[in-house]
């Protein structure tokens, strides 16, 4: 299973809470999942906000640590794998379209 995440988005947070009972109950149920998250630090609406607060993009990080600590103060177990979408830009550029 794969869910997206937006650290920007706080809103995810009752998604991130269905999706935990999900995969807990299908655990439960005998069913195994690796759970990935792709974190999206990177978006044409985080540009955009930054350009109005004057910021450097790379603040979406502080929403990231919010939402794992919100997370984690709810109990909702933590995906195995975590990747950022700015990790593969330069994947995406080089690719041919």
């Amino acid at each position: 299973m794969v869910r997206r995440l937006r650290p920007a988005a706080p809103v995810a947070l009752a998604f991130a809470l269905i999706y935990d009972v999900l995969r807990r109950y299908l655990a439960f149920c005998g069913c195994s999942d690796r759970h990935v998250s792709n974190i999206t630090d990177i978006e044409d609406k985080l540009i955009e906000r930054a350009k109005v607060e004057r910021r450097r993009v790379r603040f979406a990080s502080t929403y990231e640590g919010r939402w794992w600590e919100a997370m984690d103060a709810l109990e909702v177990e933590r995906p195995i794998v975590s990747s950022h979408a700015t990790e593969y830009v330069r994947w995406w550029l080089s690719s041919p379209s």
